[in-house]
């Protein structure tokens, strides 16, 4: 899909509003892979988005 000018800079507007306030609420985009049974034993991995909080997470051991 083409898009104009004012509709990329729209875009681009509300996603950073978007980031803005997920960073605000300390949450972040992250996604868990689960596998599911398609039929016949095949096995296929299903993608499960979400919003993770940060807010409370463990501090990372690898960073200073």
């Amino acid at each position: 899909m083409d898009y104009t000018e004012a509709q990329i800079a729209d875009i681009k507007d509300r996603e950073k509003k978007a980031l803005d306030f997920l960073k605000a609420m300390n949450l972040t985009p992250a996604i868990q892979m689960y596998a599911v049974n398609v039929g016949n034993d095949t096995f296929a991995m299903k993608p499960v988005p979400y919003l993770q909080d940060l807010k409370y997470a463990n501090p990372s051991p690898l960073k200073p």
